[in-house]
């Protein structure tokens, strides 16, 4: 699992794993649109190899995944920690 200082351009964490978590997935995003870019260019030229192509989707679904879990950790940990709304 990718982590925020694997990331190209990544800052250091802050206070906020929420807001980490996001810069994250941004990150995330950016990176593997540009690796499609090319790959798809390269499709529809020269074309590539298919455990290539193959490759590059089993690795962005598995960091899909990967942030998908932590999203959820962290969502389950905010709720643990929320105050409680207290019917009126």
């Amino acid at each position: 699992m990718m982590t925020l200082s694997q990331v190209p351009g990544a800052t250091s964490p802050s206070c906020d794993p929420i807001l980490d978590e996001a810069r994250l997935m941004r990150r995330f995003a950016e990176s593997y649109r540009k690796k499609f870019a090319g790959m798809i260019e390269a499709l529809n030229h020269t074309g590539v190899s298919q455990t290539q192509c193959l490759r590059l989707c089993v690795e962005t679904v598995d960091m899909l995944l990967a942030h998908q879990q932590r999203l959820a950790q962290l969502m389950e940990s905010m709720h643990k920690t929320a105050p409680r709304l207290q019917a009126a």
